[in-house]
């Protein structure tokens, strides 16, 4: 990524505090951008009820779509995030069959065409 860097001297009020006439900006094109240095601090296991589940899950999910938009290979990171996502699906079921298979489970299909059906998921 390049860097770009430039000083630009703007006038101050008389009433400016001694130390303070200093200010850094930083802008990136890209909103995630400052992220990716700790993108893997996003993952976490889902656990918990629904809602913490899914709260948790979902950055998951986030993760992979933003590896995928950018093209960024991660195979550790992937497998990390694939592997929650499928640990808080079969949470999601143990805790609300109904709901799983009702809602959570196409929605998470049709989310992440990444994940492979495995014996003894909800994405078989």
């Amino acid at each position: 990524v390049p860097e770009f860097s430039e000083t630009i001297v703007l006038p101050l009020p008389a009433e400016a505090i001694e130390g303070s006439e200093e200010i850094q900006v930083s802008v990136s094109g890209d909103i995630l951008g400052p992220l990716i240095p700790n993108i893997d601090a996003l993952i976490e296991e889902p656990m918990g009820c629904g809602e913490q589940n899914l709260a948790r899950l979902y950055p998951n999910v986030l993760v992979l779509e933003y590896l995928e938009s950018f093209n960024i290979d991660d195979p550790a990171l992937e497998r990390t995030a694939v592997r929650n996502i499928e640990l808080g699906a079969d949470t999601i079921s143990y805790v609300r069959r109904e709901f799983c298979h009702i809602q959570a489970r196409p929605l998470l299909r049709s989310l992440l065409p990444k994940l492979q059906p495995r014996r003894g998921t909800v994405f078989q």
